[in-house]
């Protein structure tokens, strides 16, 4: 759904890590954005359900300014990996739509 008063976007955003899914959404003007306020949301205690130390790895481990990578393809979804401490964490963007139930 786009957010017509403020220009932003619906952003679903999967991260898997040591053997955790988590999902978040958040609203932003694009995927580069989403992002960003995904990475500023793990300074938050208990952020996706990650542990402090989890939190800490991806604030290090992750460049935020890094673009994500459209998955070749298919339409509005983006990924970025990185290696946290010794494991691989990998996020996934996907642009939304906001349907009634």
């Amino acid at each position: 759904m786009h957010d017509k008063a403020n220009g932003n976007e619906l952003f679903t955003v999967i991260l898997e890590y040591e053997g955790t899914t988590s999902a978040a959404q958040v609203r932003a003007p694009s995927a580069d954005d989403a992002v960003h306020i995904w990475f500023e949301s793990l300074k938050e205690e208990g952020a996706y359900g990650l542990t402090g130390a989890q939190r800490d790895k991806m604030r290090t481990a992750f460049d935020a300014d890094e673009s994500p990578v459209p998955i070749h393809g298919l339409g509005n979804v983006w990924c970025k990996t990185t290696l946290a401490g010794d494991r691989l964490a990998l996020l996934h963007l996907v642009k939304t739509v906001h349907g009634s139930a």
